[in-house]
Formats: C-alpha cells, structure tokens, sequence
C-alpha cells in the first residue's frame, strides 16, 4: 500500500513538472501533495491615469486565492528581467512612484492559501505619463457652444472618447489625430464639465477620467443703472461726488457709464470689486465714483449703462429713465472800486466768461457783511464790465459785492470791496444880475454858471429887504446847471424887491449870492 501512495505522489510531481514548468512551490514540505489544477490569471489590464497606473485583472480557479504577485520590468524578454514589486488581496492595484515617459511591463501571478504561486499572467506593457484635458486654452468662459478641446497625452494615443456625462453613456471611442479635437457643449447657460477617456496602441486606456470645466455664457444684460441723490435733492454741483451702479448679475465683466456730450461728455468705469464704493465683490453689482470738476454743465441728460462679460458677449445699452442735472455756477468776477466825488464810487470788474450767463447784480451796504441778502442797486442782463454808484452820502464808506447768474439760477459772489466817499463842503456861490427894462410885474435875472460838480439846483428866494434868506419866498428853482436866466414875479405891494440865487449841492448844502439884487418897483 506505501508502495503505491509513493509511487502516485512521483506520477503527480512528474506531471506538475511537465505541465507547469513555470509554478513554484513557496513550501519547503516534501510531504505536501501538489495540486494540478491552480488559479490562472488572465485579463490582465492597464490603465493610464494622470498620477499613476492602474492594473486589473480576472482568475479562473480563484477560490483558493490569498494574495496575488505583482511582477515589474522595464524591459521584456525573459522572467529573468522581471521583480516583484508588490503584492494585492484585490483583483487591482494602483502603481505609482514611476518615472515620466518609461514603459513599464507587468505580469501578476496568484498565490494560493498553502503558499503556491501559480502561472504568471501574460504580459502587459503600459508608459507611464502626465495626461491632462484643457479646454478653449484654459479660458474661463465662452459664449460659444463649438469648442476645442486640447489633448496632453503621448504619441501613442489612438483613440478618445468624450462626454459631458462623467459615465460616457451617449459617447463612443473615435480615432484621435493631432493635439485637439472639436467637441459640441450642451445647450444652456452654466458651468460644463467635459469628461475624456484615451485608449493607447497598446489596448489600454486611461482609469479615471479626465476631467476639465468651462462656463457657458452666450448672453450678457444689464438689470438696472442707479445714480446717487444730489445734496440739494435736485442737481449736482461743483465738488460733489456721484456714486453710479450697474446691475448685471454676473462677475468678472466690464462695466461703465456715459453720460453728456462733446466736451462735456463723461465716461465712468464701475467695479465689482468691493472696494469703495462698490459694497460686496464679485456680486454682479458695478460701482463708480465721479466727481463733478469746477466747470461743468449737464442739463437734463441721459446716464448709458455699458456692460461685456467675461465671456465676450455684449448687452444691449440700457438708458436710465432719470434724467441727470448738473449745474456749475459761474465763475465769479473780480471786483475793484473807485473814489471818484463825494456822491460816486465807481466800480470795475472782468467781462463773465460763462457761455451760460444770465446776468450781474450788484450789491452795496455800509457794513463789511455785504451779500446777496443786501441792497441791490443795479441789475445787468447784459455782459458789462463797469458802473458808476452815484448820490452817495459823503465822508461815507461803502461796501459792494456782485453776483454773476447763469440761466439755470446758479450764482457766485465776487470779491468784497469798499470806497469812502469824499468829504463834502459848500458849494461856491455864483453872481445875480437884474436885468434892465422891468416890468411892473417880473424882472428878468442873469447868474454867472456854477462851478459845483455834485449840482442839484438853483434856488433863487425873494424879500422887502436886503436880507434875503431861503425862509423868504421862493420864486424860482432851475435844475438845470447850464441855465443861467430866469423871470421872477415881483412884488407890487413894496416900494423894492430884494433877489438871492442859491447854489444846492446834491448833498443839500447850499451857498447864496452877496449882496442881494434889489430892483425897484416902476
């Protein structure tokens, strides 16, 4: 019976020699009986990521599998060339820590739970290299659905399959050609993933896909434009700031705002970048500031939104339904003024230089706080650059101001100046002459011409005496400096008449002729 037990266990070991010339028997028992029929691995697989590279593979017998023997080689030809590299429980294995653009050849043997490792696999070569997607050149956006897709993968790439369903369901391998290859995106608006699986001359293929997005955007609009509120509540002036905003809900675009025309037209960039005054970043909402310079007019004029995205495209213009003022007052003048009698300060300015000029109005007061809310003594609707302010207090000083309008309402002050009238004294009195040949009723009287500057009268007075003052009658007043005669009435009633012509000043003094005039009753 032992005869035969040994006799049967040689038969076994010769065919096992015979037919698996490849096995190993890991155990160093000369009792153990080997079995003849063991796992085979077969369907042994590469797959190519961007990090590393991936094996699968099947077993046929595999019940009895502990581990399986993963084998290396840089070079194929004999099992001399290969080592052991790792070892897996799994039917995969991730390798990793290879060189860039080596061709690796792999073979996996499975052993059993009593220690025997059987047939290794057929061979697998797979090059390990960088693999990557870009589309459109790594843009962010694109309004266009037709897009290029370029390929990072090694010459040895034969085939692509591309999808924006991370299951490739709906996509099929096509042969590759080149470094890119159109791909059509989805219809809608939005973020588009693109998935891509590559297949090598080999038979091996990429393990997870490859992956990149982009965002589609094929139209651009702007919700609303927005301006701050004036001070005064109604327009704009000099100094001010106006903060505008442009909705377009969406980020990372160009916006702006015009407004005006010719020289006076305005052009604002507005920001999404939550700096003042744009209150949160990247939000949709544009902002910008503009600060009214000192000459500047906009009278009722359209703001024009402006917006592209970053995508390229451009929204239709969009105008806001409130109209902007913006008024600038007009320069003032510089003022000077004259001494020039004892009634007459005269006053000199510059010619306005706005193109919007309404008018000048001049104000005067005897104390320094001279404005707008003062005596006005003169009003100008035309561009004149002097006046002269007569019938004046003497000895007196003015204070004057003048106020330069344009036709929107606007006004500015000048310079504040003074003057003090001359000192006023008497006038100098003029000789009374009666003429001859009188009737019985009036007298003809002759005077020589005053020489007063500030003249207001002459005053010619009658009495029964030489004493001749301005209580007695008043029978003649001339405001006409350069009449020099005159017919007085007499009285019947006295035996004599008795004239004096006085000189008044527009200050009211005045000064009487001496002696008196008498003409006697015929």
């Amino acid at each position: 019976m032992k005869n035969k037990i040994i006799f049967l266990m040689i038969t076994l070991l010769l065919l096992l020699i015979v037919g698996r010339c490849e096995r190993k028997i890991t155990s160093s028992d000369p009792d153990r009986i080997v079995p003849e029929i063991g796992p085979i691995v077969t369907n042994l697989q590469a797959e190519v990521s961007d990090q590393l590279i991936r094996l699968t593979w099947d077993v046929i017998n595999g019940s009895d599998v502990d581990l399986y023997r993963i084998y290396q080689a840089t070079d194929t030809g004999s099992s001399e060339n290969y080592i052991i590299l790792d070892s897996s429980t799994t039917r995969s294995r991730d390798i990793n820590d290879l060189k860039i653009n080596q061709v690796y050849y792999f073979k996996v043997a499975a052993v059993t739970t009593d220690g025997l490792e059987w047939d290794k696999s057929d061979e697998i070569s797979s090059q390990f290299t960088y693999l990557s997607i870009s589309i459109a050149n790594g843009d962010e956006f694109t309004n266009k659905r037709n897009i290029v897709i370029s390929i990072y993968a090694p010459v040895e790439t034969s085939h692509i399959k591309l999808s924006e369903n991370i299951n490739f369901t709906d996509a099929v391998f096509i042969p590759f050609v080149g470094t890119g290859t159109q791909f059509e995106l989805s219809d809608g608006d939005g973020t588009k993933w693109v998935y891509c699986e590559l297949q090598f001359q080999n038979g091996s293929k990429t393990g997870s896909p490859l992956r990149d997005s982009i965002i589609l955007d094929t139209k651009a609009e702007i919700s609303s434009i927005t301006y701050s509120t004036p001070a005064n509540g109604t327009y704009f002036q000099v100094g001010e700031t106006i903060t505008f905003t442009l909705d377009a809900d969406e980020n990372d675009g160009d916006a702006s705002v015009r407004f005006g025309s010719g020289s006076n037209l305005v052009s604002v960039n507005l920001l999404d970048d939550g700096a003042n005054p744009d209150v949160t970043a990247d939000d949709g909402i544009y902002s910008g500031s503009w600060r009214v310079p000192e000459v500047f007019n906009a009278y009722g004029v359209e703001v024009t939104g402006i917006f592209s995205d970053a995508a390229g495209n451009s929204a239709a213009n969009l105008i806001d339904v409130d109209l902007i003022y913006i008024y600038t007052p007009p320069a003032p003048v510089l003022l000077s003024a004259l001494t020039e009698s004892t009634h007459e300060i005269r006053l000199f300015w510059n010619l306005s230089t706005s193109d919007n000029f309404a008018a000048f109005r001049v104000f005067r007061s005897t104390s320094a706080g001279v404005s707008d809310q003062s005596q006005q003594i003169n009003f100008f609707s035309s561009n004149v650059d002097n006046m002269t302010d007569d019938h004046l207090t003497d000895n007196t000083r003015y204070y004057y101001v003048i106020y330069t309008y344009d036709k929107s309402g606007l006004s500015s002050a000048s310079n504040v100046v003074n003057a003090t009238t001359l000192i006023n004294t008497a006038p100098e009195a003029v000789e009374l002459y009666a003429a001859v040949g009188s009737s019985e009723s009036t007298v003809a009287l002759n005077w020589t011409r005053s020489t007063e500057t500030y003249f207001d009268s002459y005053r010619i007075y009658r009495a029964s005496d030489g004493n001749v003052d301005t209580g007695d009658d008043l029978v003649g007043f001339i405001t006409n400096l350069s009449t020099l005669s005159t017919s007085v009435p007499l009285d019947t009633l006295v035996s004599s008449n008795y004239f004096k012509i006085f000189v008044v000043d527009g200050h009211g003094l005045m000064t009487g002729s001496n002696p008196a005039v008498q003409v006697d009753i015929p």
